[in-house]
Parts: C-alpha cells; sequence; structure tokens
C-alpha cells in the first residue's frame, strides 16, 4: 500500500504506527523514510526531522517529554522549501505518547496546515496513549505480532539451540524485536522474564506492590528512577496479561475471563502515559491495581 502511494505521489500527511514493543514500527518507518528521501543518510539529511525527548544538561537524564518549544522550532524549520524539486519533507516522532500537552497542541496546528509535500510519522503504544486531537488527524497503521512460524524461518534462528529457541519464541509474543533480543542475551528481557515467571508463578494477579517491593530491592545500588522501574514493572505485567488472554481464547485459563483481560490492557497505555507525564509512579501502580483487582 505504501508503495503504490508513494510512486503516485499520494502520500497522507500523517500516520500513527500502534503496537507492542519490538514489533517492527521503527524498522518500517525507516524503511519508508528511506524511500522518500533516497539520497545521502536520514542522519543529517536536510529534509529530514526528528522530534525526540532532550537531555537536562544538568542531570545528564533525558527529559520525560518532548516541549512545546521543540515544536515550535519545527514548525518554523518546516517553512524552508525542500532540499530537492518536489521533493518530501519527513517528520519522525519516534514517542509521541511523551509529547506534552503544549507541545500536542503545537503540533495539531502544523498538522491542521501543512506545508507542500511533508509527511509524519508518529509512533506510540496504542492510539489511545496520544491526544486524540492528533490521533484523528493520523492515518492509524495497526503492527499486529508475527506468526511464531515466521520467526522461526529468521536467518537469527538457524544454528540457535532448541531449547533457547523455544523460549524466545514464547517470550517473544510474535515481536521480532523481543525475539532477537533474547537471543542475544539482552539483560533486560531477561530481566522482565524473571519478573513474569515470579508473576505467573503467583497467579495473574499477584499484589503489585509486592513486584515493585522486589524491583526496587533488584536495582539497588544502580542509579535507576522510580519511574523507569515503574514502567519496567508495567511492561512485565502487560505482557502477563496478553499471556493471559490468548489463554482465554485457547479456554486453557478457566479462572481468567476475556472481558478482566481486556479491561487492563485497554487501561495500560493510559498509566504508561500517566507516567511519561510526571505523575508519581506509586500513583499510577495504584490505579493498576484497582483494575487488576476486578
Amino acid at each position: 500500500m505504501f508503495s503504490r502511494t508513494a510512486s503516485c505521489g499520494r502520500m497522507g500527511q500523517a500516520y500513527l504506527f500502534v503496537g507492542p514493543g519490538g514489533v517492527g514500527r521503527s524498522t518500517f518507518a525507516n524503511h519508508l523514510m528511506r524511500g522518500l528521501l533516497p539520497e545521502g543518510s536520514l542522519g543529517n539529511h536536510p529534509d529530514m526531522f526528528s522530534l525526540v525527548r532532550l537531555f537536562n544538561k544538568k542531570t545528564g537524564k533525558q527529559k520525560k517529554q518532548i516541549s512545546v518549544i521543540q515544536v515550535r522550532e519545527l514548525r518554523d524549520s518546516l517553512g524552508l522549501s525542500s532540499s530537492r524539486k518536489n521533493g518530501y519533507k519527513v517528520i519522525w516522532i519516534k514517542e509521541a505518547h511523551t509529547m506534552s500537552i503544549g507541545a500536542a497542541n503545537a503540533l495539531l496546528k502544523v498538522l491542521e496546515e501543512p506545508r507542500g509535500k511533508t509527511v509524519f510519522f508518529l509512533r506510540a503504544p496504542s492510539k489511545e496513549s496520544v491526544p486524540a486531537t492528533i490521533a484523528s488527524r493520523c492515518q492509524i497503521v495497526r503492527f499486529a505480532p508475527l506468526k511464531i512460524d515466521k520467526l522461526k524461518s529468521a536467518e537469527i534462528a538457524q544454528n540457535t539451540p532448541a531449547e533457547k529457541l523455544e523460549a524466545a519464541l514464547q517470550l517473544s509474543f510474535g515481536c521480532p524485536g523481543r525475539f532477537i533480543r533474547y537471543l542475544n542475551d539482552d539483560e533486560d528481557i531477561l530481566a522482565e522474564e524473571s519478573w513474569r515467571k515470579a508473576w505467573i508463578q503467583a497467579g495473574a494477579r499477584a499484589s503489585v506492590y509486592d513486584e515493585w517491593r522486589m524491583l526496587q530491592t533488584a536495582f539497588q545500588g544502580k542509579k535507576i528512577d522510580t519511574g523507569t522501574l515503574a514502567k519496567s514493572l508495567l511492561a512485565a505485567f502487560e505482557e502477563t496479561t496478553r499471556v493471559s488472554w490468548h489463554a482465554t481464547l485457547a479456554r486453557a485459563h478457566p479462572n481468567e475471563t476475556r472481558a478482566n483481560a481486556e479491561e487492563r490492557l485497554w487501561e495500560i497505555p493510559h498509566i504508561h502515559t500517566a507516567l511519561d507525564r510526571n505523575v508519581q509512579p506509586q500513583l499510577a501502580l495504584e490505579r493498576l491495581i484497582l483494575t487488576s483487582k476486578k
């Protein structure tokens, strides 16, 4: 579909890529941007613009939000002509769900008044994790997990010990990025798996506070803020809930109802957004507890 629209010069103005982490949204976006900007490197292409969270010069930590000032600077840059005759200008917003309210409002004005051949690519966990005003002006492209057979046929899966391959297939949840990270012994994905196992052993409704305390203990002495810990716990909870939801489809989990699992999955993107917008991690987790205990 994208090949046809690009070759005909009929690309839409804005696309929002949604789906689970590691499913391939960024990889696909890079292929599209490479097609629209064929000359030079994307990293320093004059017609390529990226909105990313900046780093705090004093603390050295990445800021939690994309600011309104960044969007205004982008708007000014888009007023310039393309470096190529009739060429595209491309804007990539990898973490669209981290825009501040002011940034989202400023971006809305840009989307409402397009200039020339400009295409926006936004990436977010879900449609609900970005303001409705932004989502309504984008074409939503949903990325679904791949079937296990597709992952098995990947080159990286060849010559992998059977036990490790089977574990990677189970833990990837159909997401190629997670699959590759597990095969490469990524520390974060292995840690997430240990939390997931503990959660499953205690039952999918184990105390979120117990997991929270376990994470704090595990990372004592490491310079990781509580927000990062909460995001890690939330990711583990989301993957476990997805396992539970799939089990209900196969009727292999009689104590879990599909409706309850779906309700939790619906709530998770809102909690991600709350954490990204500086809500205290404990308050966000309390909202998760209220949902998970229903």
